[in-house]
């Protein structure tokens, strides 16, 4: 009879013990049911917006994405904020017109077409990195070192130098960017002009580094692309976090010849000065005001594909952030109604997911989102 109560007390002890674990599992599956129901009640909510955007207008096609439905107003503004200048920034650079000239400009321009050596280079996407918290707020630098990288290989090879995709020394870093300490800060940082950006590549120049899954060069970008990314501090490293043929002071091997150029505040010759300036020296970085059905353009074969600001709601009218793009050409198209719009043609940091495969299309000659009084960086690599 002892050892039948001795049996049942280890059985009772034994099922006692599992209690915890029982609650963990119980709490773990309500906590993912309760996840699960709020995504599909954001989902219907973006949906419902994707549909009203669609209605709305018919240059382009607004469509639901998983990462950005799940992230809130805060981490989505985190996400596209870019440099947000100051007048304190923007006394420190210089306002340079570019040269004119009576040559007709083409309808249509695609630098990778212009310079197919470099069209590798010109069109290449990367992934800045997010995840529930909106990540690694980084175009304004990953947009300043894609522009770099593509005049770097074209000023190359105006001079019979070939650059290759697989070769560190042909990429400029965005993380040497992120990690330059230009504005007290250290990485991800949203408080950089890129006007700043362009006069030190100007004055002091950036290393080699190419994107995450490249993993080449002094400075590699070190955020992946992937849900689960954690934005972390570099500490403003002054060092090549990977093997190089130069240390990191010495490594600064991609600088401009002379000084930067910023264009900012209207013009009513900005929009061909952008063009001259993309058509001869390759793409350039601007800067946009980013609202909320930006992160939904998407690309539809029975529509243009422009993208322009669309309102549907209150809210649209005045709630945007501060993004970085490039330009590497223009053109135009006309509607299914007949209408003929002009258009920027660029590539954004958001992956290949995002807009035509990660690149899109920009009303052109309207000052759309102020991409064309806002801000406009580029410069001529000494090479």
């Amino acid at each position: 009879m002892a050892q039948i109560n001795n049996n049942l007390l280890k059985h009772a002890f034994a099922l006692f013990s599992l209690i915890p674990l029982v609650i963990l599992i119980a709490v773990v599956l309500a906590e993912k049911s309760a996840t699960n129901s709020d995504n599909a009640t954001a989902e219907k909510k973006a949906q419902e917006y994707v549909d009203k955007l669609n209605e709305a207008q018919n240059y382009w096609t607004a469509v639901v994405r998983e990462n950005f439905v799940i992230m809130d107003r805060k981490p989505l503004k985190k996400m596209a904020n870019g440099p947000i200048e100051t007048p304190k920034q923007q006394n420190k650079t210089q306002q340079r017109k570019a040269n004119k000239s009576a040559s007709a400009l083409p309808s249509q321009f695609d630098a990778r077409k212009q310079w197919p050596e470099c069209a590798d280079f010109i069109g290449m996407v990367t992934h800045q990195g997010y995840n529930g918290n909106g990540g690694c707020a980084s175009a304004w630098a990953i947009s300043a070192a894609a522009v770099l990288t593509d005049r770097i290989c074209i000023e190359r090879l105006k001079k019979g130098i070939r650059s290759y995709t697989n070769h560190a020394s042909s990429f400029a870093s965005a993380q040497d960017i992120l990690d330059s300490h230009l504005d007290n800060k250290c990485s991800c940082s949203t408080e950089i002009s890129t006007a700043i950006v362009w006069k030190w590549f100007a004055e002091t120049g950036v290393v080699t580094g190419t994107n995450y899954s490249m993993d080449l060069g002094c400075k590699p970008y070190i955020y992946p692309p992937s849900k689960e990314l954690t934005v972390k501090a570099t500490g403003c490293r002054k060092q090549c976090e990977k093997q190089s043929s130069f240390n990191y002071r010495e490594g600064r091997v991609f600088k401009l010849k002379g000084a930067s150029t910023h264009w900012e505040g209207a013009d009513e010759n900005r929009e061909e000065e952008m063009m001259r300036e993309i058509m001869t020296n390759g793409p350039i970085q601007v800067q946009v005001d980013w609202y909320a059905d930006a992160y939904l353009y998407g690309q539809n074969s029975t529509r243009v594909n422009v993208y322009m600001h669309t309102i549907v709601n209150q809210t649209d009218k005045g709630d945007y952030v501060e993004a970085s793009l490039k330009l590497i050409g223009w053109g135009e198209e006309s509607t299914d109604k007949g209408e003929l719009v002009k258009y920027w043609f660029g590539v954004n940091s958001f992956g290949t997911d995002w807009g035509l495969n990660g690149l899109f299309k920009w009303r052109r000659g309207t000052d759309e989102c102020r991409i064309e009084s806002k801000g406009i960086s580029f410069g001529i690599p000494d090479v």
